[in-house]
């Protein structure tokens, strides 16, 4: 729905002032006088703080006192010297009055803050560090700031250099119209491709405007929770805003984060401390008085109001406009270009200066307008349409506040005006493109004719949200969809007085519903069984793009429009990952075990449901709360104790990635020795029993492809993707028919059962074996779901999707693995039991182009799947220190030093050297998540705790030991015997086969009972009320 607000009630106060012809902290004294005293006040006569009538000379006095006053030697109690007269100074309003509620002109708390910027926080001087990225320059020294001025200084062993002026402007007049039917020239608004750092410093841009993404304290954090102390943080941001401070002098981003407005510093630096404050007493005035329907400020985050109903949403909307003209807009005026150079491994050497506006946008659906943003009764439609119209008019005032600034320097000195918007909010905070752009393109026409190029400034090669063609493209096609709009609609658009209604936006449609449709897969599909199966891949593809670009997302997702998995697509998720290559060689590989084809079908579907029961049991904290599993495994392991677990699921994903990687070349090397002989391939020499020369080129030269995707980044593949898993499922079916040629289905099945059981131990062994390898081949995802079900809307779609996607899949692909074998066995007397050792029973054509599906089916898997998780592990070990390609190439390291031509060399040693083997390890683990959330937590968790707190939990730890150590004889006898005698008595062989994962998950989550109902913790998790502003 659409918001339309009224226009605002008339103010009960004195008309408000107007804004200061002379920005405050530039000029000379007498400006500087001018400009207080307009801000002081603005009309004389005006009522004062102690309801007493102050004049104009008064404040002119006051600001000759501030002017001559030296300030940083102070302390906070002796800094302020502007005294009223007829007043005992400035101790706070009379008894009673509520200095917290509406928006007084004239406090004395505001004259301190707006001027120099807080009387109990700024630090005037401070140390400033910057190195360059692994290298041994760097630039330190000291900055001084000074508060009569705005001037910025920085002082090293080279001398005093000015590195900015700082101060803070008003971005919109109330009201400001633009009359579209009127013929008056507009600035046009181009696009460039290119990087941020290098426009900053390059030199034909002097004197431009750059709008720098930051907070609305001016600086840039991670996350309204994660607070930045020092400028050399912000290397390893990638991200426009902290790339766009490094490119200038360290000394400014140092002063800033010295200064800025946090929690911890509530009197720093805020542009929005004075809009927050008039809106919120607008609020109370039109009867609204709900701590939850009030704006407030996390850490620079603006936190939107929870509306309960409409009239709530457009009370709240029709004040922000009105108030609006209290936002300020924070410039570093002739900032100097002299910071780290695009490559961060050396300075720049330009000494031209630029002019940087500090703007934000406003999370949509997201952080602080996450969880908790959505009341009852209040739909999330309606949340997020009014989310997004109150971030809207933030927007198009912070960009219309930067042309203004731009025009008036252009007036000044006769010269053009060079401004470089960049897009806000487009990333993390989840604003739409359409809204950016459209905020972009009102702010130009709001502002009239100005003598200005500007430019949108886009990351070259970057990517507009979801679109997959480049950001450029992307931006110029919505600026001209509003021009043309403009030319047709004479409506005017109103700032300050009433909320500017999106009237042009994009109609919904599912993702990927545009693109064109493979031929055999409409003919198979259908068109709408298509768009769903494209929504399923989109939302499947969407988090390991992300996380390929380096970006792992560990905030809550949000309820509302951020949580799409209903059961339908989580079903189809699942069947996306249960048909695969593993799953389809574990079938034939349980068969060896010695049960037959019923009783082994038997055995797994008794896994499989076991599997769904702990999936859905570990699941559940990810709806509730839509925390991901690294968060998920802070709440049983502690912070630091967490990585035990992640890295634990990547040394998984690894031995995963060796795995499939070896089936694609292994397929490539069969096709190839199908199409040119045995003797040609086998000719370069042997390297044991399992692997030769060439095996092994084609397997390293299939993993430098991996590489290749890693350095190039995922992009390029996203089509290919949502093809895998249909190329999948017809090649098992073709598979399936192919066997079917080859023999009967009752003598395939016939000779597919080995008997009798083998050395591993009786039938009831080699049963509870089957059933421990179905849930072992998955107890990865019985950790890490969490990272599926937080985009999940109810516990109900979480329980029903992985009920109906997992067992039916999963047993269908195991069957027709047992018929291939069996089949295979009677055509050529020796069973298949991996798909590449299909193609040399093909014609040579056929399997030439069996293998290149193959190995591309098996890339994407990887590179989705099996790639991404490691990497990230790594890197959480030093943020600051691996880089996203460099673990990648470790990981791809490490795979190759699995050997998967001697792990995978056998269905024996499949099942029990490495299903069987990870499962004793991550079962406990998931013994220790289940016995932690659901018996001692009772299903409660403290967000706050899981996003602040650090240290180990032992017992965890100690239980993770405990659980699995009672497996390790028979992994250790595993290892070193292939179907010889022994090394352990049989006790110790068959509790690891036949149950390695079921015992180390129940011993683990005994033992973690145990050690906690001994040892309890120091602080209780409690359930955490969403409602507060500490929340999360």
């Amino acid at each position: 729905m659409a918001y339309s607000a009224s226009p605002p009630a008339p103010a009960p106060a004195a008309p408000a002032a107007p804004a200061p012809t002379t920005p405050q902290g530039l000029g000379d004294v007498s400006q500087l006088q001018d400009a207080l005293a307009q801000a002081l006040c603005g009309i004389e006569g005006t009522p004062g703080v102690y309801g007493q009538e102050i004049v104009g000379t008064d404040f002119r006095e006051a600001a000759t006192v501030a002017s001559e006053a030296s300030w940083t030697t102070r302390t906070p109690e002796e800094c302020p010297r502007l005294k009223m007269k007829g007043s005992k100074g400035p101790k706070g309003p009379p008894k009673g009055a509520s200095r917290g509620g509406g928006y007084t002109e004239g406090d004395d708390e505001d004259i301190l803050e707006q001027f120099c910027l807080s009387r109990r926080s700024l630090t005037c001087s401070g140390p400033y560090r910057l190195a360059v990225h692994r290298g041994e320059s760097e630039k330190g020294g000291e900055y001084h700031f000074c508060v009569q001025t705005g001037k910025l200084d920085a002082v090293n062993d080279d001398g005093r250099t000015l590195i900015g002026y700082f101060s803070s402007h008003a971005c919109v007049e109330s009201p400001i119209t633009v009359d579209r039917s009127a013929e008056v020239p507009m600035p046009s608004v181009g696009v460039l491709s290119s990087e941020v750092m290098k426009e900053i410093q390059d030199p034909a841009n002097a004197g431009a405007f750059v709008v720098l993404p930051s907070q609305f304290n001016g600086v840039e954090f991670p996350s309204h929770c994660s607070i930045v102390e020092s400028v050399e943080d912000y290397k390893y941001d990638h991200t426009g805003g902290p790339c766009g401070q490094l490119a200038v002098h360290p000394g400014i981003a140092q002063f800033l984060l010295d200064n800025c407005s946090t929690d911890r510093r509530p009197g720093g630096i805020d542009a929005t401390r004075r809009v927050v404050r008039k809106v919120n007493g607008l609020l109370r005035e039109r009867g609204i008085s709900s701590k939850k329907h009030m704006f407030s400020v996390v850490n620079g985050y603006l936190k939107m109001p929870v509306p309960d109903s409409n009239e709530v949403a457009e009370t709240a909307i029709s004040a922000l406009a009105a108030a609006l003209p209290a936002l300020q807009l924070l410039l570093m005026r002739d900032a100097l270009a002299a910071g780290l150079a695009p490559n961060k491994t050396e300075f720049c050497s330009q000494s031209h200066r630029v002019n940087l506006v500090y703007a934000s946008a406003v999370p949509v659906n997201a952080y602080v307008n996450g969880i908790g943003a959505v009341a009852k009764d209040f739909g999330d439609a309606q949340t997020h349409e009014f989310q997004r119209q109150i971030s809207e008019l933030f927007l198009v005032a912070q960009y219309h506040g930067a042309l203004r600034l731009a025009s008036e320097a252009a007036r000044s000195s006769g010269r053009r005006s060079k401004v470089l918007l960049m897009p806000l909010g487009g990333g993390a905070f989840k604003n739409s493109w359409e809204s950016i752009v459209k905020s972009m393109a009102l702010a130009t026409e709001l502002l009239g004719p100005a003598d200005l190029d500007v430019q949108v400034l886009v990351l070259e090669g970057g990517r507009a949200g979801s679109d997959e063609r480049p950001a450029e493209l992307r931006v110029k096609e919505l600026l001209q969809k509003h021009k043309k709009l403009r030319e047709v609609d004479s409506k005017p658009d109103v700032i300050g007085q009433m909320t500017l209604v999106s009237d042009w936006k994009d109609a919904e449609r599912l993702p990927g519903a545009n693109e064109e449709v493979p031929w055999f897969l409409f003919a198979v599909l259908g068109h709408e069984i298509w768009r769903h199966w494209m929504l399923t891949q989109e939302l499947l593809v969407q988090p390991a793009m992300a996380a390929m670009e380096g970006v792992e997302d560990l905030e809550p997702t949000p309820e509302g429009a951020a949580r799409t998995w209903t059961w339908s697509v989580f079903a189809g998720a699942w069947a996306t990952m249960m048909v695969n290559a593993g799953t389809f060689s574990s079938g034939a590989a349980v068969l060896s075990l010695g049960l037959s084809v019923p009783e082994t079908l038997f055995a797994q579907s008794i896994g499989t449901v076991l599997l769904v029961i702990g999936l859905t049991l570990n699941a559940a904290a990810g709806v509730k709360y839509g925390i991901p599993f690294p968060v998920f495994a802070r709440s049983s392991f502690g912070s630091a104790g967490a990585h035990f677990c992640t890295l634990s699921r990547g040394a998984v994903a690894i031995m995963w990635l060796s795995f499939q990687s070896w089936q694609g070349a292994l397929g490539i090397y069969t096709s190839l020795e199908n199409l040119l002989g045995s003797s040609s391939l086998e000719g370069w020499g042997h390297l044991g029993k399992h692997l030769n020369v060439s095996k092994l080129l084609i397997f390293i030269l299939y993993l430098a492809v991996h590489a290749l995707l890693i350095h190039l980044g995922p992009s390029k593949l996203k089509k290919c993707i949502y093809l895998v898993l249909p190329v999948v499922i017809l090649g098992i079916l073709g598979i399936a028919i192919w066997a079917a040629f080859l023999a009967s289905f009752q003598e395939a099945l016939e000779a597919a059962e080995e008997r009798p059981p083998m050395s591993i131990g009786s039938k009831t062994v080699a049963f509870m074996a089957a059933v421990n390898s179905s849930i072992g081949t998955w107890s990865t995802l019985l950790l890490n779901v969490c990272d599926l079900s937080r985009f999940s809307p109810t516990q109900k779609d979480q329980v029903l999707g992985q009920s109906f996607g997992i067992p039916v899949p999963f047993v269908l692909t195991l069957f027709i693995g047992m018929w291939l074998a069996g089949a295979t066995t009677v055509a050529y007397g020796k069973a298949v039991w991996q798909i590449p050792e299909c193609f040399a029973y093909w014609h040579p054509v056929v399997s030439v182009v069996a293998a290149i599906l193959l190995a591309l089916s098996s890339l994407l898997v990887n590179v989705l799947a099996n790639i991404i998780s490691p990497i990230n592990d790594l890197m959480n070990l030093a943020p600051k220190t691996f880089t996203y390609r460099g673990c990648g190439y470790v990981v791809l390291i490490l795979s190759l030093l699995v050997c998967p031509w001697w792990t995978f060399s056998g269905k024996v040693s499949f099942v029990l050297n490495f299903l069987t083997g990870y499962a004793m390890i991550t079962g406990a683990i998931a013994g220790v998540f289940l016995a932690d959330y659901w018996i001692l937590k009772k299903g409660c968790l403290d967000l706050n705790e899981l996003y602040s707190s650090t240290g180990v939990n032992w017992k965890a730890l100690l239980s993770v030991f405990l659980g699995a150590a009672p497996c390790m004889p028979g992994f250790i006898n595993a290892l070193l015997v292939h179907g010889e005698e022994n090394l352990v008595s049989p006790f110790w062989a068959h509790l690891y086969s036949g149950g390695s994962c079921l015992f180390s998950l129940g011993a683990s989550g005994i033992a973690y009972l145990i050690l906690s109902s001994f040892f309890e913790s120091k602080k209780s998790l409690k359930e955490t009320d969403f409602t507060s502003e500490t929340a999360i």
